[in-house]
């Protein structure tokens, strides 16, 4: 598959998202809320959403509980997926290259990002992530179009402040270890399923890296960081020795290949 056929079919992957979600509230089935999604009587909360919210957790239902275990299992059996195929700045860093790999430390950076993001908004009682978050940014726009309540100074503060730390930290950067969301996604990913795996065709010729939007060095040891791994599969398109494959695999196998 080539890097443009890619491209094509992670655009046309979002579009069907976007075009799912509005269809679904235009038609009544699900209504979209602030870090809520409910399908009828289930309500689907954003795992990120519901920790920065004491209050929420406190007062949490057994239908609220039931959709964050979905999420949660959903997360944790595809990893970051989300993060490659969905959310915009993950679509946005298709079109960027690295000179070298950078992706060492991710899960550290992470975790900490994730820790302080919690801490904060505990102490100031205020989901501070969710105001800057570019899915959130982005469903509350639609959801608040269909419904006629759009509050364009809040999406527009909240861009700002999220385009602010962008350029000051790199987008790279956002993506590989502030993002809270994708820290809490990395972090529940030991045991997915989908790996971008490394045959012994692989000749360290650091292809994968310099495409990596995350900047993951897979030539170096030929393993992939699959907790780090967005699975945008752009070094499987990339990789002119096709040394590199998605595979359906045991949490507990390695991402090298025999062949």
């Amino acid at each position: 598959m080539g890097s443009s056929r890619l491209l094509k079919i992670n655009l046309l992957t979002a579009a069907a998202v976007i075009a799912t979600y509005v269809a679904l509230n235009l038609s009544g089935v699900a209504l979209g809320g602030y870090c809520l999604l409910s399908l009828g009587n289930m309500p689907f909360i954003c795992p990120l959403g519901f920790l920065q919210r004491p209050s929420i957790v406190e007062a949490a239902t057994h239908a609220i509980l039931i959709g964050l275990a979905i999420t949660l299992a959903l997360i944790a059996l595809h990893g970051r997926i989300f993060c490659g195929w969905i959310c915009p700045i993950g679509l946005g860093l298709r079109f960027l290259k690295h000179d070298k790999g950078n992706g060492r430390g991710i899960i550290l950076a992470f975790s900490i990002s994730l820790a302080s993001m919690l801490i904060v908004s505990w102490i100031l009682g205020f989901p501070i992530f969710c105001l800057i978050c570019p899915v959130g940014i982005v469903s509350r726009i639609i959801a608040s179009a269909l419904t006629g309540s759009l509050d364009l100074w809040s999406i527009l503060w909240g861009i700002t402040i999220f385009a602010v730390i962008t350029l000051v930290l790199r987008i790279h950067n956002w993506c590989g270890g502030v993002c809270p969301l994708g820290a809490l996604q990395a972090l529940l990913s030991p045991l997915k399923i989908l790996r971008i795996k490394v045959s012994s065709r692989c000749t360290r010729c650091r292809i994968c890296a310099r495409n990596c939007p995350l900047g993951l060095e897979i030539h170096k040891d030929r393993e992939v960081d699959h907790m780090s791994c967005t699975a945008c599969m752009k070094c499987v398109a990339e990789c002119p020795f096709k040394a590199l494959k998605p595979a359906l695999s045991s949490p507990l196998s390695s991402t090298r290949l025999r062949n």
